[in-house]
């Protein structure tokens, strides 16, 4: 009987560490694809993080991209709108000019006794009766 309870106290230590070897292989394992699984997290947390800084980075350049376009249009509406309150003014100085004209031209026609226009068609008149009286003909002012 000593002998059985020696066997089966045998077997059941083998069993034990059978058991106990099986375990540790599956525990292994796991630890393995756990391990296995981590690097693949860490490495798609890493490129996650590449591509977030890569994508700030592009962010911010093209925001100062946009901060330079941007200076630069408000430059230029400046600029177009000195250009038109200058055209303005000369505008406004033409504008004087031509009304300060026109009132000469009223001075010299009342001082004249007669239109302008009638003084320069006599003088037009009094060219082509010395042109021969034939009237006119092509070439007669201006060379072709």
């Amino acid at each position: 009987m000593n002998t059985r309870l020696t066997e089966e106290l045998d077997l059941i230590k083998e069993e034990r560490e059978k058991k106990i070897r099986e375990y540790q292989l599956k525990l292994e394992k796991e630890r393995e694809a756990y391990g296995q699984k981590k690097r693949e997290l860490d490495l798609k947390v890493q490129r996650t993080e590449t591509k977030q800084t890569e994508l700030l980075l592009t962010h911010e350049r093209d925001r100062a991209q946009w901060s330079q376009q941007k200076t630069d249009l408000m430059h230029k509406v400046e600029d177009f709108k000195s250009d038109n309150d200058r055209m303005k003014a000369k505008t406004d100085q033409y504008i004087k000019e031509v009304a300060t004209h026109r009132g000469e031209i009223k001075a010299l026609k009342k001082a004249q006794g007669g239109t302008i226009g009638d003084k320069l068609g006599a003088n037009f008149a009094n060219r082509i009766s010395r042109a021969g009286g034939a009237g006119f003909q092509p070439g007669q002012y201006f060379q072709r």
